[in-house]
């Protein structure tokens, strides 16, 4: 027989050793490409004045989503650009693309923001991209001191506020926060008014609890709770009492909207907290209770609901205009659901509710089915989509128990959804996260020079355009010497003159100059605007805006 020789104790860790030094490296490349592959990059902004153009690509990632964006004057504190001063490009607008990979090209109309109407040395964007949870499953948490069905809850800071409701025995004016640090439940001050099916909301450091159902009928109580000095006080009530209303809160005004007193309501009633007064608002189009509602980007939804029948319509108002339109309809009719907002993936979720289920019997019988509902879906909202023709919702993760009549909030990247009824009135909750954060890509500096006006009217950005083309724009400032209109194609840098005048332009729509288009190849142009100017920042040095067109070759 023959011995084998044995190897060392310390040669066979020093082998285990270099194996793990060779290896490691593979290891932690692969992880940082995976991680930075998913990530949005701001390639270039161009502009320094009026509309600019910010131009970036990302990994065409299915569970990838794009944040809002947001600026900064400092580099340090950052605010979301709104929505309505944003245009993006068209998904079928033909920018290159390579494989994997998305363009995408985002106009900016810098002078609808009155803080940026000056000169701003130091202006930055930036974008965060989020890997959504697409397969995450709602995890059980702590029980509520209290078992609760037509409570409210509302979010604060990083905790969840539980108010009223129905106990299972008598009406409730309890109230409790879950702080989502400590993962514990905690009494405060109960309400004055005892009452289920109200609505709350928070305002700054303050929870309004409006409405409800009270022992003695339908309530207008309006009582606002201050969370520093757990402490209530009375507020002007609403001018209609009701209950199973919905609220949601735009530029600081609280939209108390349907409900019921007898009937399913349309009435729209706008509380400001500072005056302390109500007004009356834009109705709703079909009236309706027991609905959500909850806001995104200045837009209020109003899903599903109950009028006479159970719905599964959705309303959209939009405070810009005032006005109320249909969108996209939920899967299945609801009412006694809640709705939460996620605006980093623009998104808005409709939870649990209660379903009507027709039951077949017999080929001749059939009976009618109330069960609380383990659904949830989520719609996507599509910047600067018409939304009459935005995305369909789409089935997301169910709940581990039907809920209706529940509350529901959200805190960071986690949806918690808690109490409500099903086979008995629950004290239980659940929570599941939406969304893993990625990192920020931020643009270079950017010198805004918005102390005048240099401005491309039209053609407007990301718009298709054909033979002779009038260039519309603005030229207006008072250190303006003199301007140059230009084009090029898109990734040339090549500029070609179109005009150029002195001074300023008189109007807002000045003929700036004709594009005669004849004979160039169809694709993207660049239109440039420059004025030279003897302004303090960057005296000589052009401020320049851009938009970008596509010219359609051949009548095609």
């Amino acid at each position: 027989m023959i011995e084998m020789q044995k190897r060392p104790f310390s040669m066979t860790i020093l082998v285990i050793l270099l194996g793990l030094l060779l290896i490691l490296p593979l290891i932690t490349s692969s992880a940082s490409d995976s991680t930075s592959s998913v990530k949005l990059d701001i390639d270039l902004v161009q502009g320094n004045t009026g509309t600019v153009l910010v131009h970036y690509t990302l990994l065409a990632h299915p569970d990838l989503q794009v944040g809002n964006w947001e600026y900064s004057l400092d580099g340090r504190s950052w605010q979301q650009i709104p929505v309505d001063s944003i245009k993006h490009s068209p998904p079928d607008f033909g920018l290159p693309t390579r494989m994997n990979y998305q363009s995408g090209f985002l106009a900016w109309q810098t002078h609808q923001l009155p803080i940026l109407e000056t000169v701003v040395p130091q202006l930055q964007v930036r974008v965060p991209t989020y890997l959504e949870n697409t397969s995450s499953d709602w995890l059980k948490m702590p029980v509520m001191r209290t078992s609760r069905q037509g409570h409210s809850v509302t979010s604060h800071q990083s905790r969840l506020y539980a108010f009223g409701g129905w106990n299972g025995c008598r009406l409730t004016a309890s109230a409790e926060f879950y702080d989502v640090e400590t993962e514990g439940w905690y009494k405060i001050d109960a309400m004055p008014t005892p009452r289920q099916h109200l609505a709350t909301v928070t305002v700054g450091g303050t929870i309004y609890a409006i409405g409800g159902l009270g022992r003695d009928g339908n309530l207008a109580v309006v009582e606002a709770y201050d969370v520093e000095l757990n402490r209530w006080s009375s507020k002007k009530p609403m001018p209609t009492e009701r209950r199973a209303l919905g609220l949601a809160v735009i530029d600081g005004l609280i939209y108390a909207i349907g409900g019921h007193n007898g009937e399913a309501l349309s009435v729209v009633e706008i509380y400001d907290p500072q005056a302390d007064q109500w007004v009356t608002g834009q109705p709703l189009p079909e009236p309706r209770h027991s609905m959500g509602v909850n806001e995104l980007n200045g837009n209020i939804y109003v899903v599903g609901g109950i009028n006479k029948q159970a719905l599964n319509s959705v309303l959209v108002y939009s405070a810009s205009t005032d006005q109320w339109k249909s969108t996209a309809s939920l899967h299945k009719t609801r009412y006694g659901l809640t709705v939460e907002a996620r605006p980093s993936l623009n998104r808005i979720y409709a939870i649990g509710g209660m379903q009507v289920r027709k039951s077949s019997q017999s080929n001749q019988l059939q009976s009618t089915i109330l069960e609380s509902s383990t659904f949830v879906e989520t719609l996507e909202i599509l910047p600067n989509s018409d939304i009459l023709n935005i995305s369909e919702w789409q089935l997301f993760s169910p709940l581990k128990i039907g809920r209706a009549y529940g509350g529901s909030g959200m805190v960071g990247n986690r949806l918690y959804a808690i109490g409500g009824n099903g086979r008995s009135v629950y004290s239980t909750a659940e929570s599941i996260s939406l969304d893993s954060a990625g990192s920020y890509s931020e643009s270079q500096l950017i010198v805004l020079q918005n102390d005048f006006r240099v401005e491309l009217k039209s053609p407007s950005p990301f718009t298709t355009i054909s033979g002779n083309v009038k260039i519309l724009g603005q030229v207006n400032g008072k250190s303006i010497q003199r301007w140059k209109l230009a084009v090029a194609a898109l990734g040339s840098g090549n500029f070609q003159l179109i005009n150029q005048g002195p001074g300023n332009s008189q109007s807002t729509d000045y003929l700036l100059g004709n594009w005669k288009t004849e004979g160039l190849p169809g694709g993207l142009y660049l239109i440039r605007l420059q004025a030279y100017h003897s302004g303090v920042v960057a005296p000589n040095s052009p401020a320049e805006t851009f938009s970008l067109v596509h010219l359609r070759s051949n009548g095609t």
